[in-house]
């Protein structure tokens, strides 16, 4: 339903014949969900200490290039806009839906998650001092005012009616959209 949803959607159509950092910034995040999809669907294996335990067996090559991926993916996404830092608590969302639910994942896994998340956000590091400013100082003078609720809403709905003509009903579209 996502990829329906991102691929019928006229404002992501738009901004991908674009030459800007939204398509790099579909391609980070595409790699660290390819990672963690790795890591979800091969929890033993992911389980593993990321360095040589003592029954001297190491972690797969193919989970090392998840890990990789995920933190690569994450900390590159973060340096291109700084709503991808959605990207990541939703994986982390998945991640720990999965960690809860399901057999396979081991309380190392949690540790191993909880690392590379630790090693995205210190790549990402000089990232955030610039995260702050604009949030907490620069945003205040912003000439876009900050929406609110329900003005969130209809901003969100008229990007998929935006580009319907004003004859298909009005409120009837945005309640489609919703």
């Amino acid at each position: 339903l996502t990829a329906l949803g991102v691929a019928t959607s006229p404002v992501v159509i738009y901004y991908s014949q674009e030459a800007r950092v939204y398509t790099f910034t579909m391609l980070a995040a595409m790699l660290a969900v390819w990672g963690l999809m790795l890591l979800l669907t091969h929890p033993a294996a992911a389980s593993r200490p990321l360095a040589l335990n003592g029954m001297g067996r190491t972690v797969p090559k193919a989970i090392r290039l998840a890990w990789a991926s995920y933190i690569l993916g994450a900390a590159v996404a973060l340096y291109l806009h700084f709503t991808l830092v959605f990207l990541l608590i939703g994986c982390t969302a998945a991640a720990a839906l999965c960690w809860l639910f399901s057999r396979g994942f081991r309380r190392r896994w949690a540790i191993n998650w909880l690392t590379a998340n630790v090693l995205a956000t210190i790549l990402a590091a000089p990232v955030f001092a610039a995260f702050v400013y604009h949030s907490l100082g620069s945003m205040g003078d912003f000439w876009i005012l900050r929406p609110g609720v329900y003005s969130g809403l209809v901003i969100a709905a008229d990007a998929y009616v935006s580009h319907l003509p004003t004859y298909t009903g009005g409120y009837f579209a945005y309640l489609f959209a919703a």
